[in-house]
């Protein structure tokens, strides 16, 4: 729940903002510090915080659904497939959004509308990102049981099975 948190609070546009100036722009460090944050309000930011979390809050509710669940074992990739998709489609939508900013492309006016969608986009990529994971973990343990063989039990004769 930490990482879901930490990202939810820290990963924010105005972040994205200011490796687009410094990988895009060309800005070096203090500049692009200042150029992506001069606009920033606690309001703001804890305001658009809230829609960043949904996605990440649905990812721990069905977390907690896995461990209940007689799949365990599904635990770890559930995360780690949902916390990388989720993280990742917010950061590549949100670079798509500020990159016109520091680029010869035209922004659009509305696209500050976006930022209330994306979360909701990158629910589905999390879910996406959980389907893949749970697949390459259960491929992987089917080569991973192949490879390995199994102990043969040997009978006692003193106890035969009848």
């Amino acid at each position: 729940m930490i990482p879901c948190l930490f990202c939810a609070a820290v990963v924010d546009p105005n972040l994205v903002r200011f490796f687009a100036a410094m990988y895009l722009g060309k800005y070096s460090f203090v500049p692009a510090l200042i150029k992506a944050y001069r606009h920033f309000n606690l309001p703001g930011y804890l305001f658009f915080a809230l829609f960043r979390f949904i996605p990440y809050l649905a990812l721990i509710v069905i977390l907690i659904a896995v461990d209940n669940s007689k799949k365990r074992n599904w635990l770890g990739p559930t995360f780690m497939g949902g916390f990388i998709g989720i993280l990742g489609f917010m950061v590549w939508a949100t670079w798509e959004v500020v990159a016109p900013l520091y680029t010869s492309e035209r922004m659009a006016s509305t696209s500050a509308i976006s930022f209330i969608f994306i979360p909701f986009y990158s629910f589905g990529a999390g879910l996406i990102g959980i389907l893949l994971m749970n697949g390459i973990d259960s491929i992987a343990k089917r080569f991973r049981g192949r490879s390995r063989t199994k102990p043969v039990k040997k009978m006692s004769r003193a106890f035969p099975i009848t």
